[in-house]
This record gives C-alpha cells, structure tokens and sequence, in this order.
C-alpha cells in the first residue's frame, strides 16, 4: 500500500517539473518585462524549484524506507533458493531505493545469489546483483553485464557485488533483461 501511493508521486513530480520548465520557458522567452515583475517572476519559479526540490527527496526518503522493507521480505522468503533474480517496478528506477532493498535482502539472505532491476520510464532503469563468494558457478559482473546488456547499459563491479544502469527508454525491455539474467544463472547452475 505505501508503494501504491509511492507509484503516484513520480506523476504528480513529473507534471510539476514540466511546469516549473515551462514556466521558465516563458519567462526566458518574454522578451521586454518591467524589471520589478520579472524578478518577482523569477522568486517565484525559484521557490517552485525548491519546493519540487523537496517533494523529490520527502518521495526518495520514503522510497528508501519501504525498499528496506521489502528486502528483508524478500530475504526471508527467497533465502532457500539457489538464485533470485527479480523485476522491482515498485521501486521505480531509484538506484538508492535499489541498493537499500538489495543490502536488506542480503543481511536476510546472505548465501543467497540475486540480481534485482528497478526501471521507470522516467527515471531509467538499475540493476544490482550479488553473489556469495561461496558460490563459485555465478560472478556478479558476468550476470549483471547479461542483463543490462540487453537494456542498452553498462555495469561493473568487482568480487561479490556489481551495479549497472540504463538510461531511459529502456523500462520496456526489462522483461526480456530478467529473462535473459534467469537463464544465464539457470545455466551456470545447470537447472
């Protein structure tokens, strides 16, 4: 339920964000304006700007709290399984939110090989994944690179963790992407 009113944030930001920039526009584009109703323009948009500023960290913050949430949930729900690999659109393409879920889950399932992907068609798309240097048939870098690969992004990383990302446009193919990171693990483990 918190994540259903999470989802609707990003909406209502977006519409501001086009309205803060709009209004910019036309004011930029105003040509000849008396110099007092211009700069009383100007710290209106400004405080617009902050006050956007602000919803959007109040929105990351709580955004964060509940992707903790989840991964402890999602550890302790998954911790027997050979691998987890997981679609979060609940998270909405926040890498913060992404890597907060991922850290919980960890703590919570700590033998357990995961690749998680968050993508917004706003925001982008980012992947985390770990695997226990225990587990010698899967490295973080190979799986992540199959899957962000297939988003059009980079990643990387170096032992038990790596991170990848997207850039936007690429929230539709994220589907294919966890299909493609399933497999590979599936064939690394030989299931």
């Amino acid at each position: 339920e918190a994540f259903r009113s999470l989802a609707s944030a990003p909406r209502e930001l977006a519409a501001l964000e086009k309205e803060v920039a709009k209004a910019r526009g036309l004011l930029d584009g105003a040509g000849p304006l008396p110099l007092v109703g211009k700069r009383s323009l100007v710290k209106q948009l400004e405080q617009a700007q902050k006050a956007l500023l602000e919803l959007q960290k109040a929105r990351s913050k709580e955004l964060v709290k509940e992707a903790k949430k989840l991964g402890e949930e999602l550890g302790t729900e998954h911790k027997t399984k050979p691998f987890l690999v997981l679609n979060l659109p609940q998270l909405l393409g926040d890498g913060k939110a992404l890597d907060a879920a991922s850290q919980t889950l960890h703590q919570a399932a700590p033998d357990l090989p995961f690749l998680l992907v968050t993508a917004s068609a706003a925001t982008g798309t980012a992947a985390i994944a770990f695997v226990p240097a225990a587990c010698s048939q899967l490295h973080a870098a190979s799986w992540l690179t199959a899957c962000v690969g297939l988003l059009g992004g980079k990643g990387g990383g170096k032992g038990e963790r790596a991170v990848g990302a997207a850039k936007e446009g690429a929230a539709d193919k994220v589907d294919a992407a966890v299909a493609e990171a399933t497999a590979f693990a599936e064939k690394k483990y030989g299931a």
